[in-house]
């Protein structure tokens, strides 16, 4: 059994560290970092559409990364058996897919691996279905915070037999910032707030499934090419849900460089600063040609609806769907008026 210091280590220093990287270099006191700018995803007046990510020709413009990556245990998986056992992660290749880097990377990436799981297809990025993608990754980071507070003393598995009490963990991850748990809580109920350690363990708590956090590993050998060829690998760095939830599909998550594929291995920053989808290739889906979801908006919202239908008696998506219909009375209340004007001129 891994003991709570090295959980805590895993879980305190390895992810949520990603947070600090790279912002809060020149800052006394650290904040909850965040990112400045919230993309659109549409194109403009001009016709310009901006970036999801950073543009790549290693990546295809539905975010997948041309080529497959291997993976590799950390040293920290004992606690890890059956279909986890790091045994089983060498032979089985990944397939990593970039998600739009706007401050919910994270949420993005769940939401993505969730649909993936579920419906065997794959999310499409393009049109509106963009939209799609926030918009649940908006109510997946909500319903992720509400599970941290809303009963403070549930227990939070992390790894193996370990567990945090909700309130523990927000009362952990508050002082690293030098803030109230209320204060992380209202802060990380924002969008484009990073979301990290605490969120992902109230994610899979929350979906009863784990979510494997990856990080890049600079690895190097011999060929007769080259004397020493520089590549990466994906190293595991914590099983979060495992084995507890192992009966549901695990969720495979990489926290890397957000210049990641281009960077050069071993000049990547130490910890990450962008989460990215990985899919591992089974015997099956490594012969069966990619699939991408067209007009897929209402089967995801599906899927991941009955995802958290199964883990909380709270169904959040009551959320999304009040503001549909918001909308709809909104634009009912518009022409009302509209026609209201157009009566009174007419006399």
């Amino acid at each position: 059994m891994m003991s709570r210091e090295i959980i805590h280590l895993v879980f305190v220093v390895t992810i949520t560290t990603l947070w600090l990287n790279n912002n809060f270099a020149n800052s006394s006191k650290p904040e909850l970092p965040r990112s400045v700018v919230n993309r659109k995803y549409y194109t403009d007046d001009e016709g310009i559409t901006p970036p999801l990510w950073l543009p790549s020709s290693q990546i295809d413009k539905e975010g997948f990364l041309m080529r497959q990556y291997s993976r590799i245990p950390s040293e920290l998986e004992d606690a890890i058996s059956g279909k986890h056992h790091k045994s089983n992660l060498v032979n089985v290749p990944v397939r990593v897919r970039q998600v739009p880097g706007d401050g919910n990377c994270l949420f993005h990436s769940v939401t993505v691996c969730l649909n993936m799981v579920e419906n065997e297809t794959h999310y499409s990025y393009e049109n509106n279905e963009i939209d799609d993608l926030r918009n649940l990754s908006r109510i997946l980071r909500e319903r992720a915070v509400d599970y941290l507070t809303d009963k403070p003393k549930r227990k939070l598995y992390l790894q193996g037999d370990e567990y945090w009490r909700a309130k523990e963990l927000l009362e952990q991850s508050a002082s690293q910032y030098s803030c109230t748990p209320q204060e992380y809580c209202n802060n990380m109920r924002k969008e484009s707030y990073w979301g990290g350690g605490p969120e992902v363990v109230a994610i899979c708590n929350l979906l009863k499934r784990p979510i494997h956090i990856y990080e890049l590993y600079s690895s190097q050998h011999k060929n007769q090419e080259r004397e020493n060829d520089h590549f990466f690998r994906l190293r595991r760095m914590a099983c979060f849900g495992s084995p507890r939830f192992d009966r549901k599909e695990a969720l495979h998550i990489l926290s890397a460089d957000s210049r990641f594929p281009d960077v050069i291995p071993g000049e990547q920053l130490p910890e990450g600063n962008h989460f990215m989808a990985m899919f591992p290739l089974s015997t099956k889906t490594a012969t069966t040609k990619k699939r991408i979801l067209r007009g897929g908006g209402v089967n995801t919202r599906h899927s991941i609806e009955k995802q958290l239908q199964q883990s909380s008696s709270t169904n959040i998506f009551i959320k999304y769907y009040f503001l549909q219909i918001k909308k709809c009375f909104d634009t009912i209340y518009w022409f009302t008026n509209l026609l209201w004007v157009l009566l009174i001129q007419r006399r």
